[in-house]
């Protein structure tokens, strides 16, 4: 009977703690997920529960009210805070519509090509740099339940402020699903990404098509209706070849990739008389469509798509950015690569396709200097290509000629701006620095003037002197006592820390920097300071 008692307790008790240690379900309604947390080793917030944490709410670490940080929530997309005990670490679970998820909507569903896509969007001087992001090696993690989502550590600066962190992100059901673990007054640690991890191994959710969710996105839809409804159709089709600016022959496909199963309706109106001809697919399994137009007449036509969802007509049209233009002697001319306003790579690809037998002029030229100037003639393919160095900073004119017997002439001008980035400057730097051995740099140091050069050094001082900040380093270290010298001079607080060791960067002054030491003047090489790392 004892022993009965005694095991029914041990029951219990593992109940209770099991009770007690088992994680709190909070639904991402938006993007029909879920996320599970354990409140034994985090403080939640959600908009529900504010007034229950005046205290933290009021603390150093947010020290808002439960107003301003609502606010903050709703420009930010904020579901839930989740503190650490500590209060030195803050996972925030955002859900939001944006560009990318418009054009991406489920990154589960899309090929690893386009995921790849995705990632790149988060590299180097990408368009995450623009809103402060400095992103570490981003990279696809396969989660437990939720699938693939970016992993990556970060730094953020926005205004004044400046802090780092590990996150995941990626596309759901039409909504970018962002987990952002930000740490506070400290690097983030290991710990951070393993906890984090386990969070994200919890992510769950509810698969949707692009169809379904754009009909249940659609105001008053019934399914068993065949009315026409509106919905939006950036998440449902994305074309990946578009109908061409200029034809000869009328003839051309519009490529890409819809929810399998919806039938898809090209429309070609001729603008001069609204005439129009109708050109239906349905799209197979694969999702993988290729719709095929026959102008039937010469002139200027506007091409668009509409289609239908389980048999409901979507009144909503698919729009090109411009029509095409259909007539014989036409040569025609479709650009394969995108010539971007802004450049921001050392070459540039020039490509397209046009007939064969074409002969293709490029002229290049940059502040009154010719960059290229060449000439091909194009095969069976009708394919061109050109790489146009982009070195130089400046604005570059780009004229491509197109010539051949029996069609009209035709010519396409771009021109894109260089302007390099503090990085860019800093690569160039970095390549062309040099690192001649302490010995031969105190001899010869004369020599050396204007040579840009790199060293990795312990930093001893940073001292202000008037306008200028005067950086003592050294390059060896043996215990305490420090030898081979550097003095740096910068024109700005550099934000060096003594004690710390970096690649520091500058260009030789070609003699000598005096400073007092315990025993006697000494002079040691010094530079104009460029930057660290």
């Amino acid at each position: 009977m004892r022993k009965s008692l005694l095991l029914i307790l041990v029951l219990l008790l593992t109940v209770l703690c099991a009770c007690a240690l088992a994680d709190t379900e909070y639904a991402l309604e938006p993007c029909a997920g879920k996320i599970s947390l354990n409140e034994t080793n985090y403080i939640v917030l959600t908009p529900d529960n504010l007034d229950d944490h005046q205290d933290l709410l009021s603390s150093p670490a947010i020290n808002k009210t439960k107003e301003d940080l609502l606010a903050d929530w709703e420009t930010n997309h904020v579901l839930l805070q989740a503190w650490t005990k500590k209060m030195d670490a803050c996972l925030e679970v955002r859900v939001y519509v944006d560009e990318d998820s418009t054009h991406y909507f489920d990154l589960e569903q899309q090929t690893r090509q386009v995921r790849n896509e995705y990632l790149k969007l988060h590299q180097g001087s990408g368009k995450y740099a623009q809103d402060g992001f400095t992103i570490l090696k981003p990279e696809w993690k396969k989660q437990k339940y939720g699938g693939n989502f970016l992993k990556f550590e970060y730094k953020r600066t926005v205004g004044d402020a400046t802090w780092r962190g590990v996150a995941r992100k990626s596309i759901r059901n039409g909504y970018t699903v962002f987990l952002d673990y930000k740490v506070f007054d400290r690097l983030p640690r290991r710990t951070d990404e393993d906890n984090l991890n386990k969070i994200a191994n919890t992510l769950v959710f509810e698969v949707k098509d692009a169809a379904e969710a754009a009909l249940q996105s659609s105001v008053e839809v019934n399914p068993d209706s065949t009315e026409a409804v509106s919905v939006d159709l950036s998440g449902i089709i994305q074309v990946t070849v578009a109908p061409p600016l200029k034809t000869n022959t009328g003839v051309f496909t519009v490529e890409g990739h819809a929810t399998p199963g919806i039938s898809i309706v090209g429309v070609a109106q001729r603008l001069s008389n609204f005439s129009s001809e109708r050109f239906p697919l349905e799209v197979p399994k694969s999702g993988n469509f290729k719709l095929k137009f026959t102008l039937p007449d010469e002139g200027v036509w506007n091409i668009t798509l509409t289609m239908e969802i389980n048999g409901v007509a979507i009144t909503d049209i698919y729009y090109f950015d411009n029509v095409t233009q259909y007539y014989k002697s036409i040569l025609p001319v479709t650009m394969t690569s995108e010539i971007p306003e802004t450049l921001t790579s050392d070459e540039l690809t020039v490509s397209g396709v046009t007939d064969k037998g074409v002969t293709v002029q490029c002229l290049v030229s940059c502040g009154g200097a010719t960059i290229l100037e060449k000439t091909i003639r194009t095969n069976g393919t009708g394919v061109f290509k050109f790489k146009v160095p982009t070195e130089q900073e400046g604005t570059y004119d780009i004229v491509l000629a197109f010539q051949k017997k029996g069609l009209d002439n035709s010519r396409l001008d771009f021109h894109p701006v260089r302007q390099l980035t503090e990085q860019d400057t800093k690569t160039r730097s970095a390549t062309k620095a040099i690192h001649p051995a302490y010995n031969a740099l105190v001899k010869k140091l004369d020599t050396y003037k204007d040579k840009y050069m790199v060293y990795d050094a312990h930093i001893l001082s940073v001292d202000q002197a008037g306008e200028e900040w005067i950086i003592h380093a050294a390059l060896k270290k043996n215990k305490d006592k420090y030898s081979n010298d550097l003095i740096y001079i910068a024109d700005h607080d550099p934000g060096l820390e003594p004690g710390t060791k970096v690649k520091i960067y500058g260009t030789c002054q070609g003699v000598g920097y005096q400073i007092q030491s315990e025993e006697d003047i000494v002079s040691y090489p010094a530079f104009t300071f460029g930057f660290y790392e």
